[in-house]
């Protein structure tokens, strides 16, 4: 029998990874949120500033498979534009927001699909890592 991990690891689902003057965090959470990503998952990557060592980082990354979408902002201009960008343009049947210092297990998205599969009345799951 599938588990229900399992049979929601495809569900279509857009993630928004967003970089900003941390290339020591984004060198980690990037690949990491990459790893994670499996079929049905498209990561969205905006980057905020112009700091050189970030822009280096995630340009390694831009042609990634899993990375649907890639923009570079030259000056940092906050969340509402990215988010705006992924809930415009994105086609996903879920959403999510990565920032470049957190790092997540691999099957996060598996999890967080499958919470709101079986939940259907639960809008929108956030955390924050601090007490």
């Amino acid at each position: 029998m599938e588990s229900p991990l399992e049979s929601t690891v495809g569900l279509d689902t857009d993630v928004l990874f967003v970089a900003f003057n941390r290339p020591e965090y984004t060198k980690k959470s990037l690949p990491a949120l990459l790893d994670s990503a499996r079929e049905g998952v498209r990561v969205w990557i905006w980057q905020n500033g112009p700091d050189p060592a970030t822009l280096e980082v995630v340009r390694r990354y831009r042609d990634h498979p899993s990375v649907h979408r890639y923009h570079e902002s030259p000056e940092n201009m906050g969340l509402y534009p990215a988010l705006q960008w992924v809930l415009t343009e994105g086609q996903g049947q879920y959403v999510s927001k990565v920032d470049d210092d957190c790092l997540l297990p691999p099957d996060w998205i598996a999890r967080l699909t499958d919470l709101h599969a079986r939940n259907p009345e639960v809008g929108v799951l956030g955390c924050w890592r601090f007490q």
